[in-house]
């Protein structure tokens, strides 16, 4: 991804103008880390897919090959109560080879699969049918290192759980990706040509804007238009972010106009 210059006045008023407020109920989750601990998330109400290896959430972006995940379909309340509902119509999306998927939603990853698949479910939720969808990944440490981090409320204290980190190299290739976890930590194998790093802007939860802050630069929510850019990670090293990635609250109100951009 090459440095380009940036109207910073335009892109803030198509973000605010395009600001949606994450997928709260509907669609995308997931568990784990097979590159560290993932912990017991629990995030906003709605409805997921989560992935265990012998009983505990995994991350599904960071599946280690030669593991065997059960699929789950959950809901959790607005108390956080999490129910495993009946599911059925399990299907697994472009993985030609490296994995497989049986139709009671036992994954099986033999190789690694560089995020090209998506495992989908259905289930009934209140009387009506939903579908919910869950990108997955098979990583390799061959190569790879491990990046870290939190991505956290702008009141410094809150987690938020099951959003997608994505990294990017130079080109604009997405090179690594994780969900965040319990508190909002996550933990990625990454190679060394990442370099940027993002949000996956429909993984963000209700109540939030689509707007980063680190290190006291405010930073877009847009593909890779305004991303982070992330400290070198060397192969079979642990490098983690130096500081907390926040996000603000809608009722901090509009954010203020990107100026970290890389």
């Amino acid at each position: 991804m090459k440095k380009k210059k940036v109207n910073i006045a335009a892109l803030l008023v198509a973000i605010i103008a395009t600001i949606a407020l994450g997928c709260g109920g509907g669609g995308g989750g997931a568990g784990g880390g097979a590159t560290g601990q993932f912990g017991n998330p629990t995030p906003q109400s709605g409805w997921y897919l989560e992935f265990l290896v012998n009983g505990s959430k995994v991350d599904p972006l960071n599946i280690t090959p030669g593991t065997t995940a059960q699929v789950a379909f959950v809901v959790y309340d607005v108390v956080g109560t999490r129910t495993v509902l009946p599911a059925s119509n399990f299907t697994l999306t472009g993985a030609t080879s490296g994995a497989t998927l049986t139709p009671d939603g036992i994954l099986t990853v033999t190789a690694p699969t560089n995020g090209s698949m998506i495992v989908s479910a259905q289930a009934v939720v209140g009387g009506t049918t939903r579908t919910a969808t869950q990108e997955a990944a098979a990583t390799s440490a061959t190569g790879n290192g491990v990046l870290i981090g939190r991505l956290i409320s702008t009141n410094g204290v809150t987690g938020l759980v099951y959003s997608q980190i994505e990294v990017y190299d130079q080109q604009g290739i997405r090179v690594g990706a994780a969900l965040t976890g319990e508190g909002g930590n996550f933990r990625m194998a990454l190679p060394a040509s990442g370099r940027f790093l993002t949000v996956k802007p429909t993984s963000m939860p209700s109540g939030y804007l689509r707007a980063l802050k680190y290190q006291g630069k405010n930073f877009l929510v847009a593909g890779v238009t305004c991303p982070i850019r992330i400290p070198s990670v060397f192969a079979s090293q642990t490098t983690s972010l130096p500081a907390p990635i926040l996000v603000p609250r809608e009722s901090d109100g509009p954010p203020p106009p990107p100026d970290g951009c890389q």
